[in-house]
């Protein structure tokens, strides 16, 4: 439920528990593989290989010109 958006309370709440303290101790551990993979996929996207990478960072110094 968890990874498909569910609130942490809502989800404790349908699964019994009073709080989401059980919960977190014991269903969220899963979400390490999430973010993991989150993780990897950042460092993909800022690799200098990436072209929309490579284009951000050239147009990142561009100066900006004043309307007006």
């Amino acid at each position: 439920m968890l990874q498909e958006g569910t609130s942490k309370p809502v989800a404790a709440s349908l699964l019994g528990h009073a709080d989401t303290a059980f919960l977190e101790r014991t269903y969220c551990h899963p979400q390490d593989v999430a973010k993991r993979q989150a993780a990897n996929l950042m460092q993909d996207l800022l690799n200098n290989q990436n072209p929309c990478y490579v284009a951000f960072m050239k147009n990142k110094n561009r100066k900006v010109k004043k309307v007006g």
